[in-house]
């Protein structure tokens, strides 16, 4: 609900030239590893398992991650599979979806690389990068926080699935902040989508969820509805090609 997390999107924008054709989705996550407790970050997984690439070879999606804190080997940073170590990186029919936690061969974990970070410090890797968090340590008094967002290319996933209203101008100039019901419809899809894969466990005080509910509801009024007008428009092409005196 704060600017924060939006302001900070703002200024991983310039990243995106990068990768022609992709644009900030919204699709934010914040994790808080607390060494007192031993916890650890998300188990190995590919954030879109069934991303394809483009024809110069880059993906169509990728995670921008911002450590928040020192991200250290001893406080849970991201350790990730190099692709040429990875031979599931460019197959179209891997055998492990994004919500599932894949086999890790042993060589697969020495082949495995720590990526420590500083605070303020951004990492980005691909829609199919295999990746995790490990343990923390009670050794340190730092717990790991850091938050990210991803973007998109079109074609692969709608970059206004989450708010259909552009904030960026297209020139880069500026960015128009998110009203509060585009902020709360936002974290309402991402406790939808994020719910259970990755045992992301929020306490929420119950009339913050009811409010959320609802637009959940919301949400999968939109989604039938625009299921229903794909489908409406599908067919109306079958009835003009079937009509169609120049092939009839």
């Amino acid at each position: 609900m704060l600017d924060e997390p939006w302001l900070l999107a703002k200024q991983i924008a310039p990243l995106l030239g990068a990768t022609p054709g992709l644009q900030l989705n919204w699709d934010f996550m914040a994790w808080y590893i607390d060494p007192s407790n031993m916890e650890r970050g998300w188990a190995p997984h590919r954030d879109r398992v069934t991303m394809d690439f483009g024809k110069d070879g880059l993906p169509k999606y990728s995670t921008f991650w911002i450590a928040l804190t020192d991200a250290t080997p001893i406080n849970s940073c991201i350790t990730v599979l190099p692709a040429h170590f990875d031979d599931e990186y460019h197959s179209s029919e891997s055998t492990t979806l994004d919500s599932e936690v894949p086999e890790i061969q042993q060589q697969q974990l020495q082949d495995g690389r720590c990526l420590p970070a500083q605070q303020g410090e951004v990492l980005c890797w691909g829609g199919r990068t295999l990746h995790w968090g490990g343990r923390a340590s009670p050794r340190t008094e730092t717990p790991r926080i850091s938050i990210a967002i991803a973007a998109s290319h079109p074609d692969f996933e709608d970059p206004k699935m989450r708010i259909s209203d552009c904030l960026l101008a297209a020139d880069g100039s500026g960015m128009r902040m998110p009203s509060m019901e585009e902020r709360m419809k936002v974290i309402s899809l991402q406790l939808w989508s994020y719910d259970g894969p990755y045992e992301v466990c929020i306490q929420i005080p119950f009339h913050v969820r009811k409010i959320l509910s609802q637009f959940e509801k919301l949400h999968d009024e939109m989604h039938a509805e625009n299921e229903s007008t794909d489908l409406g428009r599908e067919a109306n092409d079958v009835g003009k090609a079937t009509h169609d005196p120049l092939t009839h």
